[in-house]
Parts: structure tokens; sequence; C-alpha cells
């Protein structure tokens, strides 16, 4: 493990701290004072390349991904002189204290090698002491080694990086196969028409679950379809089935208080709308 050496704070120095959402939202606005800003970091998760690419033309600042959560806070980050293909890519490698492996999810006992997807697990000084009044929830996510399961997905590679995957609740498994939304929602946040997204999964007779793509335009008055974003998607070559089959624009995300996009808000929404659609079939 690296040692890593912070700076000191002082007048010439800012850190910020932002979950991706917040910072997208940001990029859009010229209203900002930018001057003081030294090193905005996104937070929670890793930020699309796009995203980390304009706060960097943006604020003309070196930026980077962190990786944690409330029950651990910080876990892993990026440093500013890592490559950036690391700084693009990953969320870093544990900070100072912080303990890091990623396990099977059919068996927690078995580790995973470099660049095989599992849950990422956490061990430290900063773990939270447990769930308030909710000690089955505490016993499930903890062992008594003190290792810490989050329930997200990733892996790690030769490097030591850590490359986030997703949550293990939003895979989308499609007749089978399984989709990482945060695959998909990486190359349609690069499509100029669309200013955020975000990929849920659709209940489907046949296929379980399909693929469905909340949009939120950049132009309000003009709607993205679902052909068009189809068509970029193929030019990109996505695979077919990772390829969206239902769309749905928005004029904005519900929204957690620490800036994340809810998506069982937005799990519901799809289900409720495969619901509607089969129902205006079956009364036509």
């Amino acid at each position: 493990m690296r040692r890593h050496q912070f700076p000191k704070f002082s007048e010439e120095y800012s850190a910020h701290w932002r979950a991706e959402g917040l910072w997208s939202d940001i990029t859009l606005h010229d209203g900002f004072d930018t001057t003081v800003a030294r090193s905005p970091d996104s937070v929670a998760i890793r930020s699309a390349p796009e995203l980390i690419s304009k706060l960097e033309k943006v604020w003309g600042v070196k930026t980077g991904n962190t990786y944690g959560m409330g029950e651990t806070i910080i876990h892993t980050m990026t440093l500013p002189d890592d490559p950036d293909e690391k700084i693009q890519d990953t969320v870093g490698q544990p900070i100072p204290g912080a303990q890091l492996k990623i396990v099977s999810q059919a068996d927690r006992s078995v580790e995973q090698m470099p660049n095989e997807i599992g849950e990422i697990c956490f061990r430290g000084p900063t773990l939270f002491v447990g769930y308030h009044k909710q000690t089955d929830l505490t016993e499930q996510t903890r062992d008594e080694s003190g290792w810490f399961y989050t329930g997200d997905l990733g892996f790690v590679d030769e490097e030591g990086y850590l490359c986030f995957a997703g949550r293990a609740k939003e895979v989308i498994n499609r007749g089978g196969s399984k989709i990482y939304p945060k695959e998909i929602e990486d190359v349609i946040s690069v499509y100029p028409a669309v200013r955020d997204v975000a990929v849920v999964g659709m209940p489907d007779e046949r296929m379980g679950e399909i693929v469905c793509a909340f949009v939120l335009p950049k132009d309000r008055s003009r709607p993205v379809s679902l052909e068009e974003l189809r068509t970029f998607l193929e030019s990109e070559k996505v695979m077919k089935y990772m390829i969206p089959e239902e769309l749905i624009c928005l004029d904005e995300f519900p929204m957690t208080p620490t800036g994340k996009v809810r998506k069982n808000s937005l799990w519901e929404q799809a289900r409720d709308y495969k619901k509607s659609v089969k129902g205006a079939i079956a009364s036509g």
C-alpha cells in the first residue's frame, strides 16, 4: 500500500467533495467562483470519464474519484499524481488504515482474483458501530474478523486500483445475462443531447428484465428518442443485449439529500410504466 502525503490546508488550497450529480450540475452553470478550487473530488462512486474531463477543462485543475459510504466514510481514492487512465477509470486505492478485498457473491469466504468482479469489502478504523436498532442487518453485513460487506460490486486491477461496477441489487438480469448499469450510463452520458442518465431494470415477462434508460435532455423542448439513442450506442459498439429497450425522459431525477439518484424510485416508475403500457395494449 502506498503512503499518502496529503497537502496542508491553507488559503492556497481548497478541496471540494461532492456527489457526481452535483458536479454535473455545477459544470452547466457559469455563475460559480472556481478560483479557489484546487482539488474537486467526486465521492461515493466512480464518475463518468466525460465528467472528469469536463471538470478539468472547466476549472483547469486536477480532479479525481473517491469511493465510500456513510458506513465507512472514505474507502479508496485517486491521487493527483495517479495516471490519467486510473483517475478516469477507477476509484483509486485504499486510504491509509483502510483495507480492501473482493469476495465472491456466491461464497463470501472466497476472495476474487484481480479483474474478477465480486462484492467490495471494507475493514478499517472508520467503520461505523452498527445500524441503529437493526442488529440483524448489522450482523448480515459484517463478520467476526471485522470485514464489512458493502453490497457494492467491483474488482481490483493488477496495480491494486478499485474499479466500481455498481450496486449488487441494481444489476440487471436480462434473460440470464448480467448487465451493470454504470457501464451503459457512462457511454450514454457522452451523447451530446443528454444532460444526465440513470439506467435501471424494467420488469419483462419474457426476459425477466430489460434495460430502461431514464434521461434528462439538455434541451427540455427536444426529448431524446429511443431510436437516436440506440443508433448512437450501436456506433459506440455497445453489445446489443446491453442497449436500452425503453427510454423515459424526465425534467429532473428524484434525488437523495446527498445528491444521489434514487434508483428505487426510478425502478418503481419503470414498473408502473410497463404496467400502463401493458394495460393500454390489453384494453385496445
